[in-house]
């Protein structure tokens, strides 16, 4: 039987386009496949695909796991040794050796996705995005094979390998033969944007959420599925859902109320962190602003009605930045000021 070992450094071991669309395609199709991933419970999953488990390492330390990676596959002397991370074009001079076939699998565009990496500094990106286009087709030529997403990731590699297949990461039917309409969301007349993913800057989070600011809530819905990659990121969501999203979610469960009566004041509370920027608030100053501009539109669209729309810019009349603590709230009791904006219809 044909082995057949998969690798990653960087990919989760329930990875759909890893495990799901190649290796338990292959497991079915009677290879011998083995997964090697950071985190993996080792064992056979129900399909017969055998899960390794790798080190779970940060992005700076990844490359420790080399010399055990290979020890490993000297041992397994696999057949075909398909990888899918870019820094793992790196053991393809010394595995050729002993592996005869080699497939890289192309995630992304790798040279592009270097020259927007937040944590190079800006200056450098240019040249670490060349040195790495570079790099990747000098080392993607000694595969066997490369599996691409889409068509133009070709591009950056040369005439060599020639055995090149393009896999869309389009997930299986089957996962989706148990699902059942939601009733409410179906019935919702917005535009539906879904993401299904990795969450991260990288990923585009920010700029699908900078989207949604431009268009409003009546316009469209951004509905995001998946697992936060930066914790960092993941607290900026949380702190923009619990103070904006709440404030929208409120907006639409009672002014309806207040529309068909024709009467009553709406009033959108805030911040004088909706007025001004913070050093280190950076998420909360964020939502707050959010608020503002919302309740601000807000207030523009209901004039010609009988609701009043308001906006309460609430706080401490001797605040200082450094009076507050990392979740934003005061470290000291100090007395209120409340700036009330509002404009009857």
């Amino acid at each position: 039987m044909t082995r057949v070992v998969h690798l990653s450094v960087v990919h989760r071991p329930d990875d759909p386009r890893i495990l799901e669309r190649e290796c338990r395609t292959l497991a079915r199709a009677g290879y011998d496949v083995m997964y090697m991933a950071p985190g993996a419970q080792p064992g056979w999953d129900a399909a017969g695909v055998l899960l390794a488990p790798l080190p779970q390492r940060g992005r700076r330390t990844r490359f420790l796991s080399s010399a055990g990676i290979v020890r490993s596959l000297r041992a397994l002397r696999p057949r075909v040794l398909h990888v899918h991370d870019p820094e793992l074009l790196t053991l393809f001079p010394i595995v050729k050796a002993f592996v005869p076939r080699l497939v890289y699998d192309m995630h992304e565009y790798v040279p592009e996705a270097v020259a927007g990496k937040p944590y190079l500094p800006q200056a450098v990106r240019p040249a670490a995005s060349r040195t790495t286009a570079l790099a990747q087709r000098s080392l993607a030529a000694l595969a066997s094979g490369v599996v691409v997403v889409t068509e133009g990731q070709l591009d950056a590699l040369g005439s060599e390998p020639e055995l090149r297949l393009v896999s869309p990461n389009y997930p299986r039917l089957e996962r989706f033969k148990d699902a059942v309409p939601v009733p409410e969301l179906a019935a919702d007349p917005r535009l539906k944007i879904v993401y299904v993913g990795s969450l991260s800057r990288a990923r585009g989070c920010t700029v699908m959420l900078d989207v949604m600011e431009r268009l409003g809530p009546e316009e469209a819905v951004l509905y995001l599925g998946g697992t936060f990659n930066d914790a960092a990121l993941e607290d900026d969501a949380w702190v923009m859902a619990v103070n904006y999203g709440g404030v929208v979610n409120g907006t639409h469960a009672f002014l309806p109320i207040l529309l068909r009566q024709d009467s009553g004041t709406l009033v959108n509370v805030s911040s004088v962190f909706g007025l001004f920027g913070f050093p280190n608030q950076s998420s909360y100053v964020a939502s707050k602003h959010a608020v503002r501009g919302f309740s601000e539109s807000l207030r523009q669209e209901l004039r010609g009605s009988g609701v009043i729309g308001s906006n309460s810019s609430s706080g401490s009349s001797s605040h200082s930045a450094s009076s507050f603590n990392s979740s934003g709230t005061s470290n000291k009791p100090n007395s209120e000021l409340f700036a009330i904006n509002s404009v009857a219809a």
